[in-house]
């Protein structure tokens, strides 16, 4: 192994105080007995390690240092910085100073909601047709945000660090600003999930409050805050692992990691607009030249051959024109950022698939699973990674992606214990209460999570029927569970059983989205090329070829 030699002078001296410091750090856990080497490792590294010398002046001859030796000391440092980092405060401390905060702005009115019976929508209503309030809320939002961001910006890596070390199933939510504010997403799947990670919704939403009215601000601040506070009991809930955590998007703190998310969008929404107009376009701006063409958003309806994928909500009615109308009116924003009216349809689409591409890194970053509650999220979901799929070339890991509905599996809508209140999911998990329910899907998506691509569709479909027939067997518990009169928190168990559909996606890529493994194949144009992405990410491709580590995603849906 050759020294570094003169390489050493050309280091500037921050870059050479750096490399002593990591240096300095591996003597201390080399004396201490916690660093240790392969065996076929152990010759050549310790001849490395005895060519280390010091000068004149006590610092390490940085020269003599060979890139063995470098290696070394960069790995043994993060792993010391990770777990500084972690030392320096729990995720405990994290969550309980994030929620006494918002408590301490919103409490009143979560009170009042309470009181009133409302839930955060009707809440969020009410205040934005107060007058004197739109105005305290439109005054004060920005210092607000920015308190918000500086906490952050604080504590999020120490907290990513914390939740990236968590072994269990963890379920990511996305797909949307914060999940529904008409059932809490813990009462919904918190039995089947060990920790349930949700985002800031403010700082997801820091971009489209510059363009919303006033009365639109108002309505999401409210609705966030008292949304975010129906988590309080059960993040702060003296358990292990914890029930919920809330946890920022990294974006808002790397513009390059935001800027490359961006851009994997439009090349998704790209290959979107290329099924939906039957067209071939090559970026986002030819399909933006091919709308601009039509004067209206009539002609641009005129021209899609795949009507089925021209969507903005699943559960909107009415001819496509008319739900164009519909979303204008609804969100006046998406009207302000399309200079022309056919723009909406691809625009919406380049939402859409970032949120699918934030929701894909974010899961594979902590070693999640991605959690989707709406439906038209949910769809968009799927096409991106079907879109992904047609990507790779065509080989045995080619179209990879499976969805299942696991309701299927009784031959109708699935039971599952879908309305738990959250004292009493407290309860189940302190007193480890029904962990053969908790273990149904965790095993299932695990396994295919972690199945090679070659074997993926084979081992997937395996898997899935293997969880359909766990939930046959779920129902049969259920129905024995409503017998016995259980009751915890004093609450009958029977009540908690919900009807629905439960589904699993799945993909296997080996890297952490099938976009990237195209970007590395220079299968995209006008997106980086593997060298430009930032490094977090690319650090993420490397370590999951490493992991074959597959993008799995759930949706819990039911009425009522």
């Amino acid at each position: 192994m050759s020294t570094i030699g003169s390489g050493a002078d050309d280091l500037s001296p921050e870059r050479a105080a750096e490399i002593r410091r990591r240096l300095a750090i591996l003597r201390v856990q080399l004396e201490q007995g916690k660093v240790h080497f392969a065996p076929h490792l152990v010759e050549d590294m310790g001849r490395s390690l005895a060519e280390v010398r010091y000068g004149h002046d006590g610092e390490v001859d940085l020269s003599t240092v060979d890139a063995r030796v470098r290696g070394l000391a960069l790995a043994v440092t993060v792993t010391k910085d990770r777990e500084d980092l972690k030392a320096a405060v729990s995720l405990k401390e994290i969550q309980t100073e994030y929620f006494e905060w918002l408590g301490a702005n919103f409490g009143h009115l979560f009170k009042t909601m309470r009181e009133r019976r409302l839930n955060p929508h009707q809440a969020g209503r009410a205040a934005s047709a107060d007058a004197d309030f739109v105005r305290e809320i439109v005054a004060l939002g920005p210092q607000f945000t920015e308190l918000l961001t500086a906490f952050w910006s604080d504590t999020s890596d120490a907290a990513y660090a914390h939740l990236e070390d968590v072994r269990t199933l963890k379920v990511v939510f996305g797909g949307d600003l914060f999940p529904s504010a008409y059932q809490n997403i813990a009462s919904t799947c918190g039995i089947y999930a060990d920790t349930i990670i949700l985002p800031d919704p403010f700082l997801r939403s820091a971009e489209l409050f510059r363009v919303w009215s006033p009365e639109q601000q108002t309505y999401y601040f409210v609705k966030h805050a008292l949304n975010v506070l129906t988590y309080r009991e059960l993040a702060l809930a003296d358990v292990e692992p914890p029930i919920v955590v809330v946890l920022p998007d990294r974006a808002p703190f790397n513009e390059d990691e935001r800027q490359f998310v961006f851009e994997l969008a439009r090349a998704d929404a790209a290959t979107h607009a290329s099924a939906l107009f039957g067209a071939s376009f090559a970026s986002f701006e030819e399909v933006l030249q091919f709308v601009d063409q039509f004067e209206s958003v009539d002609q641009a309806v005129g021209a899609v051959v795949r009507p089925d994928r021209l969507l903005f909500d699943t559960e909107w009615a009415g001819t496509p024109q008319q739900q164009i109308e519909r979303m204008l009116r609804e969100h006046p924003e998406m009207g302000k950022l399309s200079e022309r009216p056919a723009r909406i349809i691809p625009l919406q689409a380049v939402g859409r698939m970032a949120q699918a591409n934030d929701l894909l890194l974010k899961t594979q970053r902590l070693g999640g699973t991605p959690l989707i509650d709406a439906p038209t999220s949910w769809k968009y979901f799927q096409w991106k990674l079907e879109y992904d799929s047609e990507r790779l070339p065509h080989d045995a890991t080619a179209e990879l992606h499976v969805v299942r509905g696991l309701q299927t599996a009784a031959g109708g809508p699935a039971q599952w214990l879908g309305r738990v209140p959250p004292d009493a999911l407290i309860e189940l998990r302190r007193e480890r209460a029904l962990p053969e329910l908790r273990n149904l899907l965790a095993a299932g998506v695990e396994e295919i999570a972690t199945s090679a691509p070659a074997d993926f569709r084979r081992t997937a479909e395996q898997v899935l029927a293997n969880i359909e027939r766990a939930v046959a067997e779920h129902e049969r518990q259920l129905r024995d569970l409503k017998a016995k009169k259980w009751r915890f928190a004093l609450k009958d168990i029977g009540s908690w059983v919900v009807v629905g559909s439960i589904e699993v996606a799945a993909a296997a890529t080996g890297t952490p989205l099938f976009g990237l493994s195209a970007l590395a194949g220079n299968q995209l144009l006008n997106v980086p090329k593997l060298r430009d992405i930032p490094p977090g990410i690319r650090r993420l491709f490397e370590e999951s070829k490493q992991l074959r580590r597959s993008p799995v995603g759930l949706l819990f849906r039911y009425r009522g």
